[in-house]
């Protein structure tokens, strides 16, 4: 399965999830910072994984996360 180009925006997102949009953007931030996820700014823009699902592992996001807290 090859990387999805479909975007999403922060704020769809956050409300999908049930979460305050800011600490969405954050967690995005972190994701983005670790090469799992792509932004593309504008009206077309949004998120979306920078590789297949099944080439991301939970391992990759947990790293993600954890190297943002430090």
């Amino acid at each position: 399965m090859g990387k999805t180009t479909e975007r999403i925006n922060a704020a769809t997102m956050s409300e999908r999830l049930h979460i305050p949009r800011r600490y969405t953007i954050k967690i995005l931030n972190r994701l983005k910072e670790s090469g799992l996820v792509e932004v593309r700014a504008g009206v077309k823009g949004g998120y979306h994984l920078a590789r297949g699902l099944d080439e991301i592992s939970f391992g990759d996001v947990a790293k993600a996360m954890d190297r943002a807290s430090r």
